[in-house]
């Protein structure tokens, strides 16, 4: 009845019967809950519906990921193409940076920083022997590694490269066994090394052959042993394939993902600062195995 009230204060109202206007409240609280029912179905419906495009939108740029990858990586000449590319760079460090020699000293320096982090973690590793793997002539060798480390080991697949290390870094008696294999190859010695620093080399390894090497550089870790990846990332979640150095750069869930089937945790990851817009995003990432057998 208050309603009937409320709407004879707002307009003139012919008289009716109670139970008439009891039935015609009754009808359009019905309708209105009808009404309310509808849109909050509508609502679900449609939050429903964005969720499964969302989830068919990232099932098929995996799958477009996927595709790609398999294309590239399971070609004969994946490999081959990559060691035709480099034979043809000069052992330089222009040549190491694709014509980025300019940001040299930041990515230097941004890496320093990065392995005192690591070094303050507890427990830390030691400063031993590292191991610099695609080292190319030896840059990452001679001015992050080498000063702090007493011993560094080296694996380049290119022999003018491998050859140029010795005469580029210098005459020291830090600079350890140059290995000239390819990561899809090397196998390190067993508890050897406080350090694994991969920069710069994962794009030109298969998805399988990425976690084979990094399985094999866990047995490789002395005790409380770190290994560093600083590599390129690209900034969508899409596979981009180089035809010319024939080499792939994976976005950061791709890396993660692998980097954990290889059996290891991220304890630290850090996108490098400073460098031109003009080229991939750089991230660095320390890891500790999950399990050790050791």
């Amino acid at each position: 009845m208050n309603v009937a009230v409320e709407m004879e204060n707002k307009t003139t109202v012919t008289q009716f019967p109670s139970e008439e206007i009891i039935v015609d409240i009754q009808n359009i609280v019905l309708l209105q809950e009808s009404k309310v029912t509808e849109e909050t179905i509508g609502s679900q419906d449609d939050s429903a519906i964005a969720t499964e495009d969302a989830e068919s939108a990232e099932s098929s740029t995996e799958d477009e990921n996927e595709n790609k990858l398999n294309l590239v990586q399971r070609s004969e000449t994946f490999y081959k193409d990559a060691r035709t590319y480099w034979k043809a760079i000069p052992a330089t460090i222009d040549g190491m940076l694709g014509g980025y020699s300019n940001i040299n000293v930041t990515d230097v320096r941004g890496s320093q920083d990065f392995l005192k982090d690591v070094f303050k973690m507890k427990p830390s590793p030691n400063k031993n022997v590292a191991l610099d793997c695609g080292a190319g002539i030896g840059r990452v060798t001679k001015h992050l590694l080498i000063p702090i480390f007493n011993t560094v080991d080296i694996v380049e697949q290119d022999e003018q490269f491998a050859n140029s290390v010795r005469g580029y870094v210098g005459n020291t008696t830090k600079l350890g066994t140059i290995y000239n294999q390819g990561l899809q190859e090397f196998q390190p010695k067993s508890m050897r090394y406080d350090v694994i620093w991969s920069q710069w080399v994962l794009g030109h390894l298969t998805n399988d052959d990425f976690v084979k090497f990094f399985e094999r550089c866990s047995q490789a870790l002395n005790k409380n042993g770190i290994i560093v990846v600083k590599e390129n990332i690209t900034s969508t979640d899409m596979v981009v394939i180089d035809e010319v150095d024939s080499s792939v750069t994976r976005p950061l869930q791709m890396v993660k993902a692998l980097l954990a089937q290889s059996g290891l945790r991220i304890v630290k990851m850090v996108r490098q600062s400073n460098f031109p817009a003009a080229i991939f995003p750089v991230y660095m990432f320390a890891m500790k195995p999950v399990k050790r057998s050791h």
